[in-house]
């Protein structure tokens, strides 16, 4: 289904969710944590990068996408990182719930 907006703390509380694929805002950051939903990190610009840093290496509850040299993140790239949440290849470390 498509729809033209809803509600990010709704879709992170269903329990049929199994990852989210966010630009590493703080508030989309905390909610996910707060709804034990593992992370790909794809940040953008500002703090977002930090934010991603502190997912994957501090709290452990996602993976950040890795750039090409061109600085471009390709398909094969968020395929890599969503097997890693899916397929919990951290050593159980994405998973909140």
């Amino acid at each position: 289904m498509i729809v033209p907006w809803c509600s990010q703390l709704e879709v992170l509380s269903n329990p049929s969710l199994g990852c989210f694929v966010t630009h590493c805002g703080w508030n989309s950051s905390l909610e996910s944590m707060v709804y034990g939903v593992p992370v790909v990190a794809f940040p953008q610009l500002t703090d977002q990068c930090t934010n991603a840093k502190m997912i994957e290496d501090m709290w452990k509850t996602g993976v950040r996408v890795e750039p090409n040299e061109e600085g471009v993140v390709v398909g094969e790239e968020l395929k890599r990182c969503l097997d890693l949440v899916f397929l919990d290849e951290l050593g159980g470390g994405c998973s909140l719930a």
